[in-house]
């Protein structure tokens, strides 16, 4: 689906400030319409992210399935 250049920025500018539901309701969008926006939104703005500079990644918290919790990692 494509959407206006206009409706894009105004709701990746709601949901600096709303929840997906909250822009959903606001807006009058599927709040799939709103996720979607958004996911191609940050798709593209991620594409390319260099990484050659990168020496250590850490890593915040590691999920192992459902029947245990999301456990902290770090000193």
């Amino acid at each position: 689906m494509t959407y206006t250049k206009w409706l894009v920025k105004y709701v990746l500018a709601l949901r600096r400030e709303m929840s997906i539901t909250a822009v959903a309701k606001f807006t009058g969008l599927h709040w799939q319409r709103v996720k979607e926006i958004e996911t191609r939104y940050l798709a593209k703005k991620y594409a390319k992210v260099s990484l050659g500079s990168v020496r250590r990644l850490g890593i915040d918290e590691v999920y192992l399935g459902t029947q245990v919790r999301l456990h902290h990692c770090g000193a």
